[in-house]
This record gives structure tokens, sequence and C-alpha cells, in this order.
């Protein structure tokens, strides 16, 4: 669990050094907590998408920074509060 947590730390720390500077208007990931973490450290709005709603560490990391969360309208809406995303976030598509 440590070696998880140093290696997104490593990650996120590179992105936002790569990204710093470059004037990035939004930041779009898909299932990634790096991206995530860079742009709310950069205070770029984000936008994650995923389409496996059991990745609970990745989805509370994830829902909770992005200002929109994009997935499957397969997924319950209800799985997804738990993780920080509530109808407000919440664009569903037709898989």
């Amino acid at each position: 669990m440590a070696a998880k947590a140093l290696g997104l730390a490593s990650r996120s720390a590179a992105l936002v050094r790569w990204a710093r500077g470059r004037d990035f208007d939004l930041a779009l990931g898909h299932g990634s907590n790096d991206v995530s973490i860079a742009a709310a450290l950069l205070r770029i709005p984000s936008s994650t998408a995923f389409d496996y709603e059991w990745a609970s560490v990745q989805h509370n990391i994830n829902c909770r920074l992005a200002r929109a969360v994009v997935v499957p309208d397969a997924i319950p809406p209800e799985r997804l509060r738990r993780y920080g995303a509530g109808p407000r976030k919440l664009q569903r598509y037709r898989d």
C-alpha cells in the first residue's frame, strides 16, 4: 500500500511539473488518479470517466476531485454517491 501511495505521489508530481505553465483549461482522465490530483494541485478543472464502479480507492480520489464524472448509464447513480459523485457532478451516457 505504501509503495502504491508513493507511486501515485511521484506520478502526480511529475505531471504537475510537466503541465505547469502550459495554460491548460481542462484536464481529462479515464480512471487516472494522477490526472485528478495534478489538476487539483494546479487548480485546473478536471473530468474523469470510468466504466467500472467497484474500484473504490480510485473512485474516492477521482470522484471527489473532478468537477464532472462521466459513466455509462448501466452504473446506478446511487453506487457513486459514496465516492462524491452526486447528481450535479455525474454525467451518464447510454452504453
